[in-house]
């Protein structure tokens, strides 16, 4: 039998006879799991009750990450899931997306209304920027007011754009990425999932037009 633990895929693998492999088919099927899964299920239990820890992965840090975004853009502010105080928000502002034709993106506006109460309408994207990061993370806007002035740009829109074009993936990197997700999740020619008792061999081709090729094989061990 085979399974696959932790982020990077690590496989434990072990041969078990044909008669154990049928028995634990057979508890498989009497708690209505798949033979993967009740395999899962094992290592699952040995962590759960024997985990000693261990730093925190990328995926799980960036979870907790976006948690916190979202609790910290509450606190002062309007609640939607919060049953308490709706009879007595008012509407400051809206940013609206104006529908265009279908070639053409739509035309962002706010409308808001001024000290005086009079209904105003502006295509300034700064302020509508401002006007949403103020509302969800204030230290976010306050460091990139910090940045465009720093950088000398006349607007944080400006600022933003640079920041995330400099911090993009380099095209190289990400085909390379596409490469390694293209051995990551193999399926059979018709979509579906890698059979148990079918096994894939990958092999590379000279040809850099053509990223692999799959090549079938029947084995007798229980592959998952």
């Amino acid at each position: 039998m085979r399974a696959k633990l932790g982020n990077e895929g690590v496989t434990i693998a072990s041969k078990i006879s044909q008669t154990d492999k049928r028995k634990l088919h057979a508890i498989a099927n009497e708690l209505g799991m798949t033979f993967y899964s009740i395999v899962q299920a094992c290592f699952l239990f040995l962590v759960r009750y024997w985990d000693r820890g261990s730093a925190i992965t990328a995926e799980h840090r960036n979870i907790m990450q976006a948690f916190f975004n979202v609790l910290k853009s509450t606190i002062g502010s309007f609640n939607p899931v919060s049953t308490r105080n709706h009879s007595t928000e008012r509407v400051k502002g809206a940013i609206l997306l104006v529908e265009r034709n279908k070639s053409k993106r739509p035309q962002l506006l706010e409308v808001y209304r001024d000290e005086n109460g009079i209904l105003m309408e502006s295509y300034n994207f700064d302020n509508m920027l401002k006007d949403f990061l103020g509302a969800i993370d204030p230290n976010a806007l306050q460091r990139l007011e910090e940045e465009t002035q720093v950088l000398g740009n006349i607007s944080i829109t400006q600022t933003l754009q640079e920041l995330i074009m400099q911090r993009t993936t380099p095209e190289a990197d990400m085909m390379k990425a596409e490469v390694r997700d293209l051995f990551t999740d193999i399926r059979i020619a018709t979509g579906q999932q890698l059979n148990f008792d079918v096994k894939y061999k990958q092999r590379h081709r000279t040809n850099l037009n053509e990223y692999t090729t799959m090549q079938q094989e029947q084995t007798y061990r229980a592959d998952i």
